[in-house]
This record gives structure tokens, sequence and C-alpha cells, in this order.
């Protein structure tokens, strides 16, 4: 099969676009040249399946949930090779609507894992710097390389991100506020340190007086009965068991 490349000459063979998502270690540099674009899809037997829309997918499987993607045509930085190589980032719906609102084209991102432990954890988003408009390759059709990954054509992309947005607001410097004495809770009573030594002498003493039962002691408290003391040595009552 040829591929073919509307992204000029280039020192490097081309090669399939692949679809990238971020993995848990390292982070991955990218650098965007279009914009995200939504997809819904559903968990079916191990691996995730494009939502067809509500009347069109299987009632059964509709109502399992979704789960939303969005894909963007991007840049990744392979560092040993010092070059940028054409993918497709995969974004959680997190990164997608942290990034919502922004243009994108040209700005360089780092993108991690929370943690770095399952592939479950949060996209971490750091952004770096904004390539001037020149120096950005053209963005590609994304189309064609995810409906290779879900093996589709007819794929529903530019869905809004349904997740529920998260409020971020910052914290208000201000004086304290004035709560009435009458309101505030008593103070701990005060500690008598000469009252706090007799406790801790009287605890001593205690330890001196019973302390721990012997082990003898242990062992005829065990069986209800008394300790039976030793025959003495030489009688001939040792071997037979008779006392």
């Amino acid at each position: 099969m040829d591929h073919v490349s509307t992204r000029g000459p280039s020192s490097s063979p081309a090669n399939p676009v692949k679809v990238r998502s971020v993995p848990l270690a390292p982070p991955i540099t990218i650098k965007f040249l279009g914009p995200l674009r939504g997809l819904l899809t559903h968990w079916q037997r191990g691996h995730s399946v494009p939502c067809d829309g509500a009347g069109n997918c299987p009632t059964t499987l509709h109502r399992s949930g979704t789960l939303f993607k969005a894909y963007a045509a991007v840049e990744e930085w392979i560092s040993h090779l010092a070059r940028w190589r054409p993918c497709v980032l995969e974004a959680t719906a997190n990164l997608e609507e942290y990034l919502r609102g922004r243009v994108l084209r040209g700005e360089v991102w780092l993108l991690s894992r929370e943690d770095g432990v399952k592939l479950t954890r949060p996209v971490v988003a750091a952004y770096l710097e904004t390539i001037p408009e020149a120096k950005v390759s053209p963005a590609f059709d994304i189309l064609p390389i995810v409906q290779r990954l879900f093996n589709r054509l007819d794929l529903l992309l530019d869905v809004p991100n349904p997740t529920p947005r998260h409020v971020v607001l910052g914290d208000v410097a201000a004086p304290p506020p004035t709560v009435p004495a009458d309101l505030l809770p008593p103070p701990p009573p005060a500690e008598d340190p000469v009252e706090r030594q007799k406790l801790r002498a009287a605890i001593e003493a205690s330890k001196r007086q019973f302390g721990r039962p012997r082990a003898t002691d242990s062992a005829s408290a065990g069986n209800g009965r008394a300790a039976s003391p030793a025959p003495p040595s030489g009688d001939g009552s040792a071997g037979n068991g008779n006392f």
C-alpha cells in the first residue's frame, strides 16, 4: 500500500500515522497541529467501540454508559532522533475539558499520567510554549486514522464532551471572622505536673507489686490444679510416676 504524505520534503522515511495515548511513563511532549475532535464510545468485550447515537446503538449497549474520547492531529517530540513525529493524540475527557477554549495549534504541551501507576489515572498537562505559525507543520486529516483505529467508516466525530465541567475557584484572603466568646469551646484544664508525677509513681508501684505471673503459675492456672512438688531424689518414685 502506498502511504501518501502531504507534509512536504523530509529527511526521514514516511510511516503510517499512529494513534498515541498518554503512557504511564515517561511523559510525552506534543505539539498541536489541529483541534480536538470528540467521540463517544462504549466498552464492550474488553475494548472500546464507537457510539452510534441514541436509537442507533443496541439498547443494552447504549444503556451500559459512554466514555468520551477526543482526537487531534499532533506531532510528538522524539528526543533520540531530535525530530517531531506526526501522530494522532487520544485525549481523555478531563484533558479535553482542561484544553477547551484554547486555539491549540502550535502549542507545545508535556503530558503524563498522575502517579504513573495505572492507565486509568488522570492525565496531567503542562504548557511549555507556542511555536510561531510559520514554523508549524500543516494539519492533516485525522478521520481516516480514527476510522482505521475502530475499523469503522461511519464515526460520529465532533461530539461535545458530556462530562459535567469542573468548577475551579481560588481562595479568598481575608481577616479571620469574629466569634462571640460565649460560643467558643472552653479551654482544656491546665495539667498539674505534681499530680501527673503522683499518678506515674502509682502506676510504677502497681507494676512492681503485682507484675507478671510466673510461667509455672500460668501453667497451673491453665489446667485448674496446683503444681505438684517434685519427688525427692533417689526414692525410686520418679521413674514410675507414683507420688
